[in-house]
């Protein structure tokens, strides 16, 4: 069946064929990534941006002064491509348009450091976060995590240790390694996410197959989802992960978890780094900002928008 894509799409997608020089390896696919997050454009202005080692490298963007709620935002990319680059842009919109601090980890990379490495270093800077609220100038009681793709996986993981936080916002995200939903059936050649490159991805950041049920590497896995913070799961109609991620937030419901399932219908996998070349881009990045703001704030009954 054919797949139905706006004029803008096309473009996008012609442009990054011409700039794909991927040749299997590791360090092409990361370059290639960097390059494509120039579509981003320049990213607002920030108050302030500090780089940090906790030992793990973050980004810690103030859009204001004040006491502000804070997300910790994991990058996407396969859990092996990515950096607080490639994402630095998109992270200054959603700080802005949010009010919000966003604390950008930087974690360990496979196939260099597999699972768990990634993980833990997302746990620990979550930690570091709640505990350095004062020196931070945040609110320790509106914490709040958000990812993208792989960085979506990360932060369900956290959630689910860390149930105290007040909100989660998973974009696109990779929540199974099966790859066996139909929406991996219908774009398993693309556009962007590949059946190939999923399993290639996976071989580099889990390599033992049997680890690859554990919850902590794909959130679907896990038994009990019950008393989890309220979500958002952003889901791409063109996205060979759409499905895995709509099953998630259906998971999350389920247990009785606050989630809203919203399926952008015409986009693509990545399209949070569009800003610049996708119409629909800066109208997500502004989507994900609204949420983290409706998190942060209690309703009069005690309740959480969302």
């Amino acid at each position: 069946m054919p797949l139905h894509l706006s004029d803008p799409v096309k473009a996008v997608l012609a442009r990054m064929a011409a700039m794909d020089d991927r040749d299997g390896s590791i360090e092409a696919a990361r370059r290639y990534l960097l390059r494509i997050s120039a579509f981003s454009g320049p990213g607002a202005p920030m108050l302030s941006v500090e780089d940090r080692q906790l030992p793990q490298p973050v980004r810690i963007y103030r859009p204001a002064e004040g006491i502000l709620p804070v997300a910790l935002f994991f990058h996407g990319g396969w859990f092996c491509l990515g950096s607080l680059e490639t994402h630095d842009s998109a992270v200054r919109d959603i700080a802005k348009a949010a009010n919000c601090v966003v604390v950008a980890v930087d974690y360990h990379l496979a196939p260099e450091h597999p699972f768990p490495a990634g993980l833990e270093d997302c746990m620990a800077a979550t930690a570091w976060v709640r505990e350095h609220a004062s020196e931070l100038s945040v609110d320790p009681g509106r914490v709040l995590v958000f990812g993208d793709s792989a960085g979506g996986a990360l932060a369900a993981a956290v959630a689910r240790h860390n149930p105290w936080l007040r909100g989660q916002v998973l974009i696109y995200p990779v929540t199974d390694a099966a790859m066996n939903t139909p929406s991996w059936d219908t774009f398993a050649d693309g556009p962007t996410v590949t059946r190939a490159r999923g399993n290639w991805a996976w071989d580099l950041y889990v390599p033992d197959p049997a680890q690859r049920a554990n919850p902590d590497a794909a959130p679907q896995q896990a038994e009990d989802l019950c008393g989890l913070p309220p979500a958002l799961v952003i889901t791409a109609e063109l996205d060979a992960l759409r499905d895995e991620g709509e099953a998630y937030g259906e998971r999350l419901r389920a247990a009785g978890v606050t989630a809203t399932i919203e399926r952008w219908p015409g986009l693509i996998h990545g399209s949070m780094l569009m800003a610049e070349v996708l119409p629909e881009a800066p109208e997500l990045l502004a989507r994900i900002a609204r949420q983290l703001r409706a998190f942060a704030v209690l309703a009069e009954d005690g309740t959480q928008a969302i």
